[in-house]
């Protein structure tokens, strides 16, 4: 009810208000998308930046943000191992996001370089957005669905083990299903007895 009425506010005083769901935790080595939107002012008079860096960096990468398919909504994609994103393992990300007008004025902004936006990149940790990252229910809003089970023919640990059993039975085979020799027919000559 709070957010609604901000923005009520914010667009009677024709004032740009961003609208952003922060990120709590996100997995890593996969690509990332930041989304905002913009309400109170016109989207051709601003662009959308935003500012990030891995904890241990001293300074902010600042990245413009592109118009995505909705009309007032922003979105980059921060891929790892590329502009100071981890490729792999356990971090924590800041961010903030910041709406510039035509004199490149800050309008509004998500979080800023002093107090940026926290989001932890885990391996194992579930993906979850907003604060809490809960529903209604108390249960986790995003919650990490784990791929399904390889099938039993593409396991090693099932195949290998059976393609070995094949293999050693074919050569067993080979070797007990061969005939015996036998011996030659044939003479020792020929012997006349008195």
């Amino acid at each position: 009810m709070l957010a609604i009425l901000v923005i009520l506010a914010a667009a009677a005083e024709n004032k740009a208000f961003i609208l952003h769901e922060r990120l709590v935790t996100a997995r890593s080595g996969r690509p990332l998308r930041i989304r905002a939107s913009i309400a109170g002012a016109q989207p051709g008079e601003l662009q959308l930046f935003l500012g990030y860096r891995p904890r241990e960096e001293p300074d902010f990468i600042r990245v413009q943000m592109d118009r995505a398919a909705a009309a007032d909504t922003w979105e980059v994609w921060l891929r790892p191992g590329i502009g100071a994103m981890p490729a792999r393992g356990e971090q924590v990300i800041d961010y903030f996001i910041e709406a510039v007008g035509p004199g490149g004025a800050v309008l509004d902004s998500d979080g800023t370089a002093k107090e940026p936006i926290r989001l932890q990149l885990s391996e194992t940790l579930p993906e979850a957005a907003g604060l809490a990252a809960l529903d209604e229910g108390g249960k986790p809003a995003h919650p990490y669905v784990p791929p399904p089970p390889a099938p039993w023919y593409r396991r090693w640990a099932i195949v290998g083990p059976i393609g070995g059993v094949l293999v050693v039975g074919g050569i067993a085979a080979l070797f007990l299903l061969q005939p015996r020799p036998q011996p030659a027919a044939g003479t020792l000559g020929r012997v006349d007895l008195p």
